[in-house]
């Protein structure tokens, strides 16, 4: 739980993004093949090792409390739920991890992250950009409860997210 003074409540999205270039930068030691599924998944290749949930708390027009929930698979060899195409790292590395070393590394890359946003460095947009999951290429998207097929292509999101 962080109370991140230095993002207005109106640039929020900045805490999601710095999240997730965190976790992205971290797992990046281990393989240069992993990418950011907008807003805060986290893929390797086109498996997803990581997701995420995050609360956030107003008071006063300002926010107060802040919490990013990390679902990380480190050592999980077998996925029994129906999630499509999970992975894990050590499917990755072929070695076991031990978790607290890697969460203390992702707190101190998010601290990092969050003193980019409070020297006013807009480097987490523009890096953000450059991670993200199919940028700048088209992905096919199935539309629920329907046949049709989008072409999406990204190029740009707001900072409101």
């Amino acid at each position: 739980m962080a109370q991140p003074l230095c993002v207005s409540v109106q640039q929020q999205f900045v805490l999601s993004m710095a999240g997730a270039l965190a976790i992205k930068e971290v797992l990046d030691q281990f393989s240069p093949y992993f990418s950011i599924k907008w807003p805060n998944d986290i893929y390797w290749h086109d498996r997803k090792i990581s997701g995420t949930l995050i609360e956030t708390s107003l008071a006063r027009g300002q926010i107060s409390r802040f919490v990013y929930g990390i679902g990380l698979n480190v050592n999980q060899q077998r996925f029994l739920s129906d999630a499509p195409n999970p992975v894990s790292l050590v499917q990755i590395t072929g070695q076991p991890l031990s978790p607290m070393p890697l969460l203390n590394c992702i707190v101190q890359s998010f601290q990092q992250q969050l003193q980019l946003v409070q020297e006013g460095k807009n480097a987490t947009h523009h890096h953000s950009l450059q991670c993200i999951f199919c940028f700048g290429r088209r992905a096919f998207i199935s539309i629920a409860m329907s046949k049709d097929y989008l072409k999406p292509k990204w190029l740009a999101w707001k900072q409101m997210g």
